[in-house]
């Protein structure tokens, strides 16, 4: 898992306990100190803490199983270890270490139950929150390719190979290289090219460097460097951790750390819910207001179409027919055939009726070449006047005349020709 912010470094070794609050991304600890007890670690109740325990309870163990499905791998992995156990596999919880592609053997990390149980407990009941739990030697930054390092400064050894592979060299840096070292070499599939060994005084680094005849038979290179920090001190100064060596998998898994996560996380979710609910208020707002206008605006064009043309009767698109019904007119009033333009017919019409006070315009209609009328005049002989005055500016047919209560209703049709 990711560390960010402050956290507690703790290293466990045969003599004691050795602390540091660090901060990620810092090189160097803020406090440090050494204690005896676990109780008597200065970090505040929930204070998240890095575990170091000593390498030689966690060992690791190189298993070759033929199955590419996790799940059967881990059932698998406790038959396939069984004979290189002290005790039976229930014993042991196994944490299977992620290798590159194609790599056969992958690295098993093997650690007691009862030990990393009891180890948990003493830091929960201090209201600590142990983020991650790593042996010592995979708490040393891997080298590159090609290169092995180890931490000679006090007993045991530690070697750090490429990858996610260490290990635990008993004894201390002598003269003569130490047999698990050479033991090592002589398993390594590929052997180092080069040898990286940190010493802590020049006392160590005179003894150790008597290794490089037998290192050089071997067709490796020794390089030997001063540090005369205390190893937990050197260690403390290592970046976190890789997050795919944390024993803290399976049973184990930090589950009360992605709570904590929810709690902390909680104050934004609550306030960016808020947001989207007002975001979502707003803009149903904003849809029912532009529905509602564009509601009205149809509703205003649907009125202004039937007003302009009274006589349509199937309203579909009411902007498009408008503007079909405009295009007509203009084309009609600009077409070759000696059609009146209907304004300037409306011009002579007005001028005839005014000329007949008597007469009344009932309706008008105009189908786009013909005009008709339907008036009311005093009798016979005043309608027959008006066909007279208006057959002087275009055809004119009575379609129909009756008396009707004293007063003669007629149908007048004007042509289109001049």
């Amino acid at each position: 898992m990711s560390i960010r912010g402050e956290y507690w470094w703790v290293h466990l070794h045969a003599n004691g306990i050795n602390w540091a609050r660090c901060f990620t991304g810092e090189t160097i600890p803020r406090q440090q100190g050494s204690c005896a007890e676990i109780v008597a670690i200065p970090a505040p109740a929930g204070a998240r803490l890095v575990l170091c325990v000593p390498g030689d309870r966690a060992r690791i163990h190189k298993v070759s199983l033929p199955v590419r499905n996790r799940k059967r791998f881990l059932q698998a992995l406790p038959f396939a270890l069984e004979d290189q156990l002290l005790h039976e596999p229930a014993s042991y919880h196994l944490v299977p270490l992620q290798t590159d592609r194609g790599v056969q053997d992958v690295p098993v990390v093997v650690i007691e139950h009862a030990y990393l149980r009891g180890l948990l407990e003493q830091y929960k009941q201090s209201g600590w929150q142990v983020s991650m739990l790593v042996p010592d030697y995979l708490a040393i930054p891997a080298p590159d390719p090609g290169v092995w390092l180890i931490d000679a400064s006090t007993p045991p050894l530690l070697l750090r190979m490429p990858g996610r592979q260490g290990a635990v060299l008993a004894g201390g840096p002598g003269t003569q290289t130490i047999g698990t070292l050479l033991l090592a070499l002589e398993q390594a599939n590929p052997p180092p090219q080069l040898l990286r060994v940190r010493v802590a005084d020049h006392q160590q680094y005179k003894t150790v460097s008597a290794w490089s005849d037998a290192l050089t038979s071997r067709n490796i290179q020794l390089d030997i460097f001063l540090d005369e920090r205390p190893r937990s001190a050197w260690l403390a100064c290592q970046p976190l951790p890789d997050p795919g060596t944390n024993l803290l998998a399976g049973p184990y898994a930090n589950r009360d750390r992605q709570g904590l996560n929810l709690h902390r996380l909680l104050p934004a979710t609550v306030m960016l819910a808020v947001l989207i609910v007002i975001s979502a208020i707003h803009w149903l707002v904003n849809g029912a207001k532009l529905q509602s206008e564009h509601l009205q605006l149809q509703q205003s064009i649907e009125a202004t179409y039937r007003q302009a043309f009274p006589a349509a009767k199937n309203l579909v698109d009411p902007r498009f027919q408008m503007e079909q019904e405009i295009k007509s007119l203009v084309e009609n009033s600009q077409s070759g055939n000696n059609r009146l333009d209907l304004l300037a017919r409306l011009e002579l019409l007005s001028g005839v009726l005014v000329a007949n006070p008597d007469a009344q315009l009932q309706m008008i209609n105009f189908d786009g070449s013909s005009i008709t009328l339907e008036v009311s005049v005093a009798d016979y002989e005043s309608l027959e006047l008006l066909q007279g005055q208006l057959a002087q500016f275009t055809s004119v047919d009575i379609e129909n005349a009756e008396l009707k209560d004293g007063r003669v209703y007629g149908r007048i049709r004007l042509g289109g020709q001049v």
